[in-house]
């Protein structure tokens, strides 16, 4: 069933950090003012998408052989 999702669904934490970088982007081409809001929002955004994704590897049962 949940290979019928889309890709944003079943990895919220990659679309969260990809997400990240388009603050990011804004930044370089919009004036210097909102720079530091934006580069802000940016960071908060990677470090949520980080946290999602090492909180669900964490509850994933290993799929390791040992």
């Amino acid at each position: 069933m949940s290979s019928v999702l889309p890709w944003y669904r079943r990895e919220a934490g990659l679309a969260v950090t990809l997400a990240g970088f388009v603050p990011a982007l804004l930044a370089v081409v919009l004036p210097v003012a909102l720079r530091l809001p934006l580069l802000g929002l940016a960071g908060v955004l990677l470090a949520a998408g980080l946290f999602l994704i090492i909180q669900r590897e964490l509850r994933r049962p290993s799929e390791r052989k040992s």
